[in-house]
Order: C-alpha cells, then sequence, then structure tokens
C-alpha cells in the first residue's frame, strides 16, 4: 500500500514536470508569434534633432525631435543633453505623427545639462508613419561664438505589442512591450550670423529702370516717378545728393516720386542691398529741375532770296537777252515763267550787250540832222559870196 503511494506520488510529480516544460514551449511559440508584427519592422527608425544651424543673442527659438517611418509606435523616451549656459528649455509641447498626437508623460531634468521626455498613447492604441515626437522650446543665454551640441541619449520605443514575460514561481507571464530599433541623431547650435562662402553669393542686379535716360529733365512741382526692378529680395534706398528720401525693404521692385524737389541738377540714386549678404547695387539718374517745362525748339523757315534783288515786288523781271539773240513777244495774259515747285531761283549776272548795226545811240538823229543842216547853211553862204 505505502509502495503505491510513492509510485503515484513520482507519477504526479513526473507529470506535473512534463506540464510545466508543455507550458514553456506555448508560450515560447506564443512570444514568437507575437514578436512576429514588430520585427516586421525591418528598416531602422532615425530620431533626429531639428534646429537651427545659427541662432542669435536672446532669440527663442524651437526644437522638435523629428521621428521617420515608425510602426505601431506606442511609447518613446529620450534624454536631451545641452550647454546650460548657451541655450535653457522653456517648454515641452505633445508631438504628432500621421496627424496623431504625441502626448507627453512627464518632462523634467535630470541635471542642470539634460531634461528627460517621455511620451505614451492612451491604452494599446499604435500610430504609423512620420512626424515629431515632441517640440522644445529654448531661449539663447550665451553669447555671440559660444555653440553647443543638442545631444540625444538614451532613447527607446516600444510598440504596441504586448509580449508575455515568464517569471519563475508565478503562474500568469506579465506582458511586456516590444522595443523598436532606432537610430538617435543629435545636432550642433551656434550663436552668431552664418558665414557664407562668399564665392556662392551673388549680388542684386537691376534688371529694369524707369526713366529709361540717364539724364531727366522736369520742371519745378512736375510730378515724375522713377522705379527699379531687382532679380532679388532687397532693401532699396533712394538718394538724392547722397541724402537718403525713401527706404522700401524685403522688395523686388520699388518706385519714387517727388513733387517737391527745388530748381538745380540733382543726383538721384537707387541703391538695391541684400541684407542677408550685404551685397548691393546702384543705379543712378542725373535730374535736372527747372523753373518752368521746357519749350520745344523751332527751325527758322528760310525766306526766298527775289532773282533781281533791285526789282520792286510783285514786277516780273524783263528776261536779259544773250548777244545776238532775239526777244520773244509775250501775248498779253500769257503766264509767266516761273521755277519748278519748291524751287528757289538762283540769279544771274546780266552781261553788257554789245552794240550791232541795227541798234542807235541815243540822239542820233539829232545830230544828223543838224550836221545837215550846217552843209546846207554852209553851201548857202558860199555860193552868196561867189555872186
Amino acid at each position: 500500500m505505502e509502495g503505491r503511494r510513492v509510485g503515484r506520488k513520482k507519477e504526479n510529480e513526473r507529470i506535473l514536470k512534463l506540464s510545466v516544460v508543455a507550458a514553456s514551449v506555448v508560450v515560447l511559440l506564443a512570444s514568437f508569434v507575437a514578436v512576429v508584427p514588430a520585427g516586421a519592422q525591418e528598416a531602422e527608425v532615425t530620431v533626429s534633432v531639428k534646429a537651427p544651424e545659427y541662432v542669435k543673442e536672446g532669440e527663442i527659438f524651437d526644437v522638435t525631435i523629428n521621428i521617420s517611418d515608425v510602426t505601431n509606435l506606442n511609447i518613446a523616451q529620450f534624454d536631451l543633453s545641452f550647454d546650460s549656459d548657451v541655450v535653457e528649455v522653456k517648454e515641452v509641447a505633445p508631438g504628432s505623427i500621421d496627424d496623431t498626437e504625441i502626448p507627453i508623460s512627464a518632462w523634467n531634468p535630470i541635471d542642470s545639462d539634460t531634461i528627460r521626455v517621455i511620451s505614451e498613447l492612451p491604452g494599446n492604441m499604435g500610430v504609423n508613419g512620420s512626424g515629431y515626437l515632441a517640440k522644445m522650446t529654448f531661449e539663447v543665454k550665451g553669447g555671440e561664438g559660444d555653440e553647443t551640441t543638442l545631444d540625444l541619449s538614451n532613447g527607446l520605443l516600444y510598440s504596441n505589442v504586448m509580449v508575455p514575460k515568464i517569471i519563475p514561481g508565478k503562474e500568469k507571464p506579465d506582458p511586456v512591450a516590444v522595443e523598436i530599433p532606432a537610430n538617435w541623431v543629435s545636432a550642433e547650435l551656434k550663436i552668431g550670423e552664418e558665414k557664407k562662402d562668399e564665392e556662392d553669393e551673388e549680388p542684386p542686379e537691376i534688371t529694369a529702370f524707369e526713366p529709361p535716360e540717364a539724364a531727366v529733365s522736369s520742371a519745378k512741382g512736375e510730378q515724375i516717378t522713377f522705379k527699379v526692378t531687382v532679380d532679388q529680395t532687397v532693401e532699396i534706398s533712394w538718394q538724392l545728393n547722397g541724402t537718403e528720401m525713401q527706404r522700401d525693404e524685403g522688395v523686388t521692385e520699388a518706385a519714387y516720386t517727388n513733387t517737391s524737389v527745388a530748381v538745380g541738377t540733382w543726383n538721384l540714386s537707387a541703391i538695391a542691398t541684400n541684407t542677408e549678404t550685404d551685397l548691393s547695387t546702384t543705379h543712378s539718374w542725373n535730374w535736372s529741375v527747372t523753373p518752368t517745362a521746357p519749350t520745344a525748339t523751332t527751325t527758322p523757315t528760310a525766306t526766298p532770296t527775289p532773282t533781281n534783288p533791285t526789282e520792286a515786288p510783285g514786277v516780273t523781271p524783263t528776261p536779259t537777252l544773250a548777244p545776238g539773240e532775239t526777244p520773244t513777244p509775250t501775248l498779253a495774259g500769257s503766264p509767266t515763267p516761273t521755277s519748278a515747285p519748291g524751287e528757289t531761283p538762283t540769279p544771274k549776272a546780266t552781261p553788257k550787250p554789245t552794240p550791232t548795226p541795227t541798234q542807235k545811240e541815243p540822239g542820233f538823229e539829232a545830230v544828223f540832222a543838224i550836221a545837215v543842216m550846217l552843209v546846207v547853211a554852209y553851201v548857202l553862204v558860199r555860193s552868196g559870196n561867189d555872186k
């Protein structure tokens, strides 16, 4: 009887051991199956600090902790270290992934140069996609030339897939979240102005301007407008003889009008400056302001010169005959020859005519009659004496 009891006891112990082993095998198989969804994320997730490379003294700026291509994220934790003499954390706000808010469970300083941030989605919720785990607001405490590293460390990401954890002596295993592998990337931050390579910088160019002439004239009080167009966003300073009259900021084109400028000659300049590169270009006009509007210059009309200056106006000149030429009579009412339209007749010198046998000197007949009368008187006197 006693032997049977001992045998049954040993048999029960053996069955119990087999049951424990079988249960362990089942748990291991379940764990393997449960891990598969988390293990499906083959690519490593990247978590990085997104911050401006340069900030100014006293500036308040934001930093985000970005995350890319995560699957079934439920819990996130990380530490961010920095030089507290250079920057100071003012606030930590929730993140967002695929339009889903990532609540901040807690954030607190570990020491003067490090804070720890913990984010957790409610319940067994998981989120997929890219976004950021948290947004932090910093204030610059350092001065020009200071710099610091925004260093990520102790980062942990957990999936919403829960795997049972076997604890010796406990009948029911505890569920444990599956860790998501990730690559954590820090960032550098400097205080001051960014220095760009001068070879990569292009000065602004004035591509169009009005008036197009370099010299411009107007009357006092007359409205005249000057315009320039630039190929970059610039600040344009309008200067009259070196004195700034107008400033246009953050523009690619601008105009200047002045109706009160005094009489005189002025140099008007449009100076376009890129405030980021400090490179500039200038276009100038020579502006002449007169008391009254300039009048149009008229060209005097030439007065025709008469053919014969000695003749009175309205008298038709008598044609001059060349030697040996017989004048052609002109009938009454016949038109007088004129020059061709638009042609000014040129006066010609009249040569002195040579007497011809048919021409007689003035008074010839009287002289001839007197000579005949003298001859007759002489003959009569001679005849009387002979008697």
